[in-house]
């Protein structure tokens, strides 16, 4: 299981999703004199100056959908000796890596609109980087997948 390459593009694409619940920053919008940073835990304000309460962004779930992916990763990486099984999991994951940076750019545009009046700049994270970075290694696990069942099914063609 260790030796297969797309385990180990799974345990990359799963570290580059834990890595942004250290605390990294998703996006941030500030004006110069307060800054709101975007978490996978919420939303914190820097301390800068005060927010008005009708300029404090909203929480969302990011946390929830975040170990979700991680978890269905973990799934598919244990599921090896299934292929065809491992190759819908893989598929199914990369759906929803894709959706939950989806939610992010929709997320970041909402919070922006929300914000017109505080003249926010919005700066992306190095935790988005990271979640376009393990949509990558889990494209790579899945075209390993994709090279064993080729490989497999063409020693059951010589037998």
């Amino acid at each position: 299981m260790i030796q297969r390459a797309q385990t180990v593009y799974f345990v990359i694409a799963i570290l580059a999703l834990l890595i942004p619940l250290a605390g990294m920053d998703l996006f941030s919008f500030g004006n110069g004199q307060v800054t709101q940073h975007v978490t996978f835990f919420g939303v914190e304000v820097s301390e800068g100056g005060t927010v008005p309460d009708e300029l404090l962004l909203p929480s969302l779930p990011f946390f929830w959908l975040n170990l979700a992916c991680v978890l269905l990763l973990v799934v598919t990486i244990f599921s090896f000796r299934n292929l065809k099984g491992q190759r819908r999991l893989g598929r199914f994951s990369l759906i929803i890596i894709f959706l939950v940076l989806v939610v992010f750019c929709v997320a970041a545009y909402y919070y922006g609109q929300f914000l017109l009046a505080f003249q926010p700049i919005m700066s992306i994270g190095a935790g988005f980087y990271c979640v376009l970075a393990s949509i990558l290694f889990v494209l790579l696990g899945n075209w390993g997948i994709k090279r064993d069942i080729k490989l497999l099914d063409s020693l059951n063609r010589l037998r």
